[in-house]
């Protein structure tokens, strides 16, 4: 688990700030806690680098899912990052199949599957 990761785990909220991050509410942060993102904070900024990367990639749906094939691009959200959207690529995967193979991978932290919604140009 990153640290990133972990720190949400502990009931915070942590966003990316231009070249730092805020966290709260940060009245709660223990000693401890403030030492580890002290120590912890140039692995914390790129994990949510990477996170809002997701957010503005445009997928051209084409490349990646020949219209003869089934399935399609799916939207999950994990308990451990519960703001953020993951994606998974299937292209031989319907909405079950993908639901089973991350319910298999996040067990109970996955909170929901859905087919991302894609436009035609």
């Amino acid at each position: 688990m990153g640290a990133l990761a972990k720190i949400e785990q502990a009931g915070f909220n942590v966003v990316l700030e231009g070249d730092s991050f805020d966290i709260s509410p940060a009245s709660q942060l223990t000693i401890p806690q403030r030492a580890f993102l002290k120590q912890h904070r140039a692995e914390i900024i790129e994990e949510l680098k990477s996170v809002n990367m997701v957010n503005v990639v445009n997928i051209d749906i084409q490349t990646i899912l020949p219209e003869n094939k089934k399935g399609g691009v799916y939207c999950y959200r994990v308990t451990d990052k519960p703001k953020s959207v993951l994606v998974m690529v299937a292209p031989e995967s319907d909405l079950k199949d993908a639901w089973e193979s991350l319910r298999q991978k996040y067990g109970d932290r996955l909170i929901e599957v859905y087919p991302m919604p894609i436009t035609k140009h």
